[in-house]
């Protein structure tokens, strides 16, 4: 291989585009230096500060950015050898320590905390929670049952009074009016976490989220089709998501109220998106007005003992309590209610618009964001929503600025008037829009229109909000 200055792949564990990029780099004779982020996470921070992307690979030939995989690959063949010639002539990047490893090793991939063992014998069988669940729902579905007819299963299974006893403390059973069921039929139906009653050890909230939304993509992942559509209908009927709904329920135990604000604003961002998944596996994705009036108002999880739905997590917490558009005057949290103490009270707010996905293709594409580093990835992912056309454009010569159709709704959080509204865009556009903006608000005549909304989604099969199976063309 051919030696040079330093060609910088910024990378994580497992990634497709990571394993093409550098691939590509090998065919052409390039060495490259890899800063792993799966190893490495401190070095996230520096990434996003020079590539001013969440994303990876991220790619540098020397302090040259080039971009992700799909943009080294489509780079013309004399281009590419032409910087590589530049990077064997320059030596290393002028910022080597942005560039560079750490000297100390590799931190351990973050994992949870160990659980206490819960399994239970059913006979001569060891059942986990989750398999002792399922074995029950075969049995009994979401009806009340007696003690007596639970002995008379357990029976049937080599079980006695004993293996009872166990079902009923390490919560698999619940009791309701002297009664048992199962805790995720006792609970509210749109309560999402509520497969069983948490009551295990308690992680760190932003390491909590995390995990579970690596175990729900895997999940996901499995029934997503070359198109990019998923049988959702099918990801609920895995044994991997009722996995995924058990591990859900941590969520129960942590207290957003009891976090610093940039791990509340970075942890409730995540939680939304991570819930707008469960929602579409567990109660269907919402396709018209009417369903999306039964969704986000309704659809919630239990965060530390209280129930956040979508539009109390958005409106209340991330939003600092206003109401929520269109026809709503009433603030979501009242000023008794216990969780008025998880309220975020910061500036610029308005930014958790470009990080929320609701599920719909117009909706910007679900990023995780770290409590370290919230703010600047949220300027990104601003700056990476405006950049494309059909959320933002502008036309100087009839002093049009046409924005997603997100910035009509929350319009007051971006600014009391169009001209303010023009102002706090023009903050997160290239210095080319960001100019003409300035000038089309100098002369007076700015006009805003917002571009059509695409509230379809990548669900190919799932439930209806209601119940039966309904495919999405």
């Amino acid at each position: 291989m051919r030696k040079m200055g330093r060609v910088t792949v910024f990378a994580i564990d497992d990634c497709p585009f990571c394993i093409k990029a550098k691939g590509y780099l090998r065919q052409n004779g390039v060495d490259y230096y890899e800063i792993n982020l799966t190893h490495y996470p401190i070095k996230r921070k520096d990434m996003v500060k020079v590539a001013k992307s969440l994303t990876v690979p991220q790619i540098f030939f020397n302090d040259r950015h080039i971009g992700g995989a799909s943009e080294l690959l489509e780079l013309p063949k004399e281009d590419f050898l032409a910087f590589i010639d530049e990077v064997d002539q320059a030596g290393d990047p002028e910022n080597l320590e942005i560039f560079s490893r750490p000297s100390t090793a590799p931190a351990p991939a973050p994992v949870a905390s160990p659980r206490r063992n819960e399994s239970i014998q059913i006979g001569d069988q060891l059942h986990s929670f989750v398999q002792s669940t399922i074995l029950l729902e075969k049995e009994f579905g979401s009806k009340r049952f007696s003690k007596v007819q639970l002995e008379q299963y357990l029976k049937t299974l080599g079980g006695n009074s004993e293996t009872g006893k166990d079902l009923f403390e390490f919560g698999v059973i619940v009791k309701v009016d002297g009664d048992f069921m199962l805790p995720k039929y006792a609970s509210p139906n749109n309560v999402l976490n509520s497969y069983r009653v948490w009551n295990d050890r308690i992680d760190e909230p932003l390491l909590v989220v995390k995990l579970l939304k690596k175990m729900l993509s895997k999940v996901v992942g499995k029934y997503r089709d070359s198109e990019g559509l998923v049988d959702y209908l099918a990801a609920g009927q895995d044994e991997l998501f009722s996995d995924f709904e058990e591990a859900s329920c941590e969520i129960q135990g942590i207290k957003l109220a009891l976090m610093e604000n940039d791990a509340r604003l970075a942890f409730g961002i995540n939680l939304y998106n991570l819930m707008i998944t469960h929602a579409f596996i567990k109660v269907g994705a919402p396709t018209n007005a009417g369903e999306r009036s039964k969704f986000f108002p309704v659809v919630s999880y239990n965060v530390g003992g209280d129930v956040f739905s979508f539009s109390t997590l958005e409106n209340g917490v991330l939003r600092g309590n206003k109401p929520a558009p269109p026809f709503y005057l009433k603030n979501p949290i009242g000023k008794k209610d216990p969780r008025i103490n998880a309220v975020l009270e910061m500036d610029n707010l308005y930014m958790v618009h470009f990080a929320l996905n609701c599920g719909a293709k117009s909706c910007p594409p679900i990023k995780t964001f770290s409590a370290e580093a919230v703010h600047e990835e949220l300027e990104i992912v601003a700056t990476a929503f405006l950049e494309q056309s059909q959320n933002c454009s502008v036309d100087e010569s009839t002093g049009t600025l046409t924005l997603s159709k997100i910035l009509s709704w929350y319009a007051s959080d971006f600014g009391s008037s169009k001209t303010q509204i023009a102002l706090t865009v023009k903050n997160y556009l290239n210095d080319d829009d960001a100019a003409a903006v300035q000038r089309i608000v100098d002369s007076g005549k700015l006009k805003i229109k917002y571009s059509h909304y695409d509230w379809s989604s990548d669900a190919k099969r799932t439930v209806t909000i209601g119940g039966s199976a309904c495919i999405i063309s």
